[in-house]
């Protein structure tokens, strides 16, 4: 562990809030770069975030830094390191299987390869929940307890297949995820939807288990609208790790980040995805215990949803649509489900 004159104090007030939203977690400052052993085979930069309850008691965050490197980077340096190890460990199993007493008592042993792997999941684990702790103070400070909601206003395109299904615009109401379970991932979806990003992007994808949307052009967009751009200059384009809670599986109506890291496409789950969406579900990426964040779910416009769900594809594996719906815009509004409820 690095010695107190490493520590830098990152205030989390409200004083510098374009700062605090794309959470910089590295000095300004050039810092010496600190290399693991080189028993292990390559060098890696490690940034562990430690925060003590008195620091945190007092609306500030506690930081082992290194280089000027974000939440993001780092943590994808750590699933690469732990990923690394991983390999190393299971060649050197297969090395020690394959080789004479004599020749394994010059190995490394796997029990010492575990507990560095160990330690490195520790340091990311620790990560996380001090971004978590970060994220549910700005998010009650910026947006108020919850439960959040937000509506979408969608449009179809006269010239699809779906559009005598219903109105040419519609709506979808969402429910956030409690502050207490996904502070992350509800921070990082209601920042977006206060700046705006999504106003003009587009359901672009019918994968048949979800609808997929995201900053893609549709009938409505203007020229040169600049979506994709947009959320890169945002600093909150994606989730800066993939927070999970089993409170808020992947069942259908549901909505969760596409991608690694999560964001900024969304989908909407057609069916229950909590085996292909949730931990170990895609293995493809660079961890493939992680899961995709689950932040929200449909309270209103379910048939509007399944009006999305009808829409033709092209062909190909990726099931893109033939016509575009139009995210017109999303708004943050006040919500009551039980006089809803009743004026039904």
């Amino acid at each position: 562990m690095e010695s107190s004159d490493r520590l830098k104090h990152r205030s989390s007030s409200n004083k510098s809030p374009a700062r605090d939203l794309s959470l910089p977690l590295a000095s300004s400052e050039k810092k010496k770069r600190r290399g693991t052993s080189s028993a292990a085979g390559a060098t890696l930069l490690l940034l562990v975030a430690l925060a003590s309850s008195a620091a945190l008691g007092g609306g500030g965050v506690y930081y082992y830094l290194s280089n000027d490197s974000t939440a993001e980077t780092q943590l994808s340096s750590l699933n690469s390191r732990l990923m690394a190890l991983s390999e190393e460990k299971a060649n050197l199993e297969r090395k020690l299987q394959a080789s004479t007493p004599a020749a394994a008592g010059n190995m490394p042993t796997t029990e010492a390869m575990q507990k560095r792997i160990d330690n490195l999941l520790k340091f990311k684990q620790k990560m996380k929940d001090n971004l978590q702790k970060w994220s549910k103070e700005r998010l009650l400070a910026k947006y108020g307890p919850g439960p959040h909601y937000v509506v979408m206003e969608v449009a179809f395109d006269p010239s699809s297949n779906i559009y005598g299904d219903g109105p040419d615009t519609d709506h979808i109401t969402i429910e956030l995820a409690s502050e207490e379970d996904m502070p992350h991932t509800v921070l990082w979806f209601l920042d977006q939807v206060d700046r705006r990003l999504y106003d003009g992007c587009s359901f672009h994808r019918n994968a048949g288990h979800v609808i997929q949307g995201g900053p893609a052009p549709n009938f409505l967009t203007p020229p040169n609208a600049g979506l994709v751009k947009h959320f890169k200059e945002s600093g909150v384009e994606s989730v800066l790790f993939q927070e999970y809670s089993e409170k808020h599986p992947h069942v259908k109506y549901t909505l969760g980040y596409a991608g690694r890291p999560g964001g900024p496409d969304f989908y909407i789950s057609m069916q229950d995805n909590t085996r292909n969406h949730g931990p170990g579900g895609q293995g493809s990426y660079e961890d493939p215990t992680e899961a995709d964040p689950c932040f929200a779910k449909v309270v209103q416009g379910f048939a509007v949803a399944d009006r999305i769900h009808k829409s033709a594809v092209q062909e190909g594996s990726y099931k893109r649509m033939q016509h575009y719906v139009a995210i017109k815009t999303m708004r943050m509004i006040s919500y009551d489900p039980a006089a809803e409820a009743r004026a039904q």
